[in-house]
């Protein structure tokens, strides 16, 4: 899991990066003492783990979370156990009052594995009529018949329904994996799309909610395969 550390104390941060390096699970991106400057970095690269100090200047931590577009997994790390019912609301999966030793963090961190575990089991529902997608902290429950299309826009990917559009952290190439073929298909290295909710096709696009969606020259074949057997 790719992971930041926000803390305003250097002591703690050298603790944590310490802590990261003897998980393998861990990918650890960077540290942060500046919430500001680490609240920049989230915007334009989210992650999967924060590692996240409560009572720091100018931002707290539960203020630069829901500032976030993206919430990652989270683990609050502080001093003090204030904000325990805040930081819960927020879907953290810990809160860890310093000072905490390595076991508590490791178990901390299979928390988070056990989470994320359980995602993957829900999402990999292939033959039920609805899936779930993970946004901000909260996995949201969806009617396989209300999506329209998955559109890849930088590094997230918005799914969108006939009621709305959710923002999520993932690749095409894992969705694509996780939805039913009979439904879904890859048209474009930004797009799937949901075969029932094509209006229209012509030799370069397919429109669905008027929404112009470019097909590739390798996907339309398949397409039309798909599309013949209904």
């Amino acid at each position: 899991m790719d992971t930041v550390i926000i803390d305003d104390d250097r002591m703690s941060i050298n603790h944590l990066e310490l802590y990261c390096q003897k998980i393998p699970s861990l990918n650890f991106i960077q540290s942060f003492i500046d919430p500001k400057m680490a609240l920049l970095f989230l915007e334009k690269k989210p992650v999967d783990l924060l590692l996240l100090d409560v009572e720091m200047p100018d931002i707290s931590g539960i203020e630069l979370l829901s500032k976030l577009p993206i919430r990652p997994e989270v683990i609050f790390t502080t001093s003090k156990t204030d904000y325990a019912f805040d930081a819960f609301q927020f879907g953290a999966v810990d809160y860890l009052q310093k000072p905490f030793n390595f076991l508590r963090f490791e178990k901390a961190i299979d928390k988070v594995l056990q989470r994320r575990d359980t995602t993957a089991t829900l999402t990999k529902e292939k033959d039920k009529n609805s899936l779930y997608i993970k946004e901000k902290g909260k996995l949201v429950r969806l009617d396989v018949n209300d999506i329209l299309y998955f559109e890849n826009v930088r590094d997230y990917v918005c799914v969108k329904t006939n009621q709305q559009t959710y923002t999520i952290i993932s690749t095409l190439k894992d969705i694509v994996k996780k939805l039913p073929e009979s439904v879904f298909l890859k048209v474009h290295r930004s797009y799937i799309i949901n075969i029932n909710k094509i209006v229209d096709i012509d030799n370069t696009s397919l429109v669905i909610s008027n929404k112009v969606i470019p097909i590739s020259r390798v996907n339309r074949p398949i397409l039309m395969n798909k599309i013949q057997s209904l």
